[in-house]
């Protein structure tokens, strides 16, 4: 089923490549669309690590070890927030490079009050290493997370993520690519280029359609899955996942019924999740369960970063959904020879 499958005897599960950001997360009284010249009332306010935080802590959270590799900046209040948030955490920080006159960017996320959000942001990027010095860090890593993002037309990060993709293959390390909303007017041959070197495909119908041109979300992944040799997982919310490949039938992952807060990072639990359970060797049905409780705790919560989901909380979204967690994974906090059927 799987393309690749991971090495095991790496010190690390996922290498990220980080352009990272600080999230400024409102909270609105009121819902969308904002209008300009008045005065919109807040609810809440957070500042969390942002961007591929979500994704990186979420997999540790799992029982996973993640890799941050990228920059910070030095006398910058936000890079020093990242890396206090990062350390209380355990996360790896040693591959995150202070960069002199670097600001780490804010991203002013707004959440209205059915759980919608958008974000008002940049993603700059810097150089920080060699690329020799980084190709060095992918070989610790059991596999390569690659974010969309970077693959905008005229994105620092392009022709660095696209390198370490390459590498990756040619390391027999397996790649995740979540295409993000930036792929609409990508190039046919950079489509090409990913349907051959990426592993699994992570998106929703929104990114599916920027992909393939298709807006029904089961229908463009059947598309994809003519092109490509790679696992396809196509989110659309509430109603679950569907997951589809070359030699294996289409099929619907039912979501987990919660009342909505945030949809902000839920696309990034269920995927770092799944990650995990990939990395794991668990099944591809234990996999997209585990991601789908995932994705159902996040969506319940409100905000990004330290919000993401914890281990305990999945468990008790599996329990409460008829699922039996083994006591090993209750016992160690990370999940271990699963199986959820």
């Amino acid at each position: 089923m799987y393309r690749k499958k991971a090495k095991t005897d790496k010190p690390y599960g996922m290498f990220v490549l980080c352009a990272s950001t600080v999230d400024n997360i409102i909270k609105l009284d009121g819902t969308f669309p904002i209008e300009g010249g008045i005065t919109v009332t807040a609810s809440d306010s957070q500042l969390e690590p942002g961007g591929e935080s979500n994704l990186i802590i979420c997999f540790n959270r799992m029982g996973g070890k993640a890799l941050p590799v990228g920059a910070v900046g030095t006398d910058d209040v936000y890079s020093d927030f990242m890396i206090n948030a990062y350390t209380e955490l355990g996360v790896e920080t040693s591959c995150l490079k202070r960069i002199d006159g670097y600001r780490l960017p804010v991203a002013n996320c707004i959440v209205d009050a059915e759980g919608r959000h958008t974000f008002l942001s940049y993603m700059p990027g810097v150089d920080f290493d060699s690329d020799e010095n980084i190709m060095s860090k992918l070989e610790l890593c059991q596999a390569y997370y690659m974010n969309g993002y970077y693959l905008a037309k005229g994105h620092h990060f392009y022709d660095l993520a696209l390198k370490i993709m390459h590498k990756a293959n040619e390391y027999g390390i397996p790649v995740f690519f979540d295409p993000g909303p930036c792929l609409e007017n990508a190039s046919e041959e950079l489509k090409k280029e990913l349907l051959e070197q990426v592993d699994v495909f992570c998106m929703n119908e929104v990114e599916g359609k920027a992909m393939t041109g298709i807006a029904d979300p089961e229908k463009a992944a059947e598309y994809l899955k003519e092109r490509t040799e790679a696992l396809i997982l196509m989110k659309y919310g509430a109603r679950g996942c569907y997951v589809t490949a070359q030699g294996l039938a289409g099929k619907w992952y039912p979501g987990f019924k919660v009342r909505m807060v945030d949809t902000m990072g839920c696309g990034d639990s269920f995927l770092s999740t799944f990650m995990y359970g990939y990395l794991e060797g668990f099944d591809l049905d234990t996999c997209i369960i585990l991601g789908n409780a995932a994705g159902a705790v996040k969506a319940a919560k409100f905000g990004t970063g330290r919000n993401v989901p914890t281990f305990d909380e999945v468990v008790t979204m599996l329990k409460n959904n008829g699922y039996t967690v083994n006591e090993t994974s209750k016992q160690t906090g990370r999940f271990t020879d699963l199986e959820l059927k």
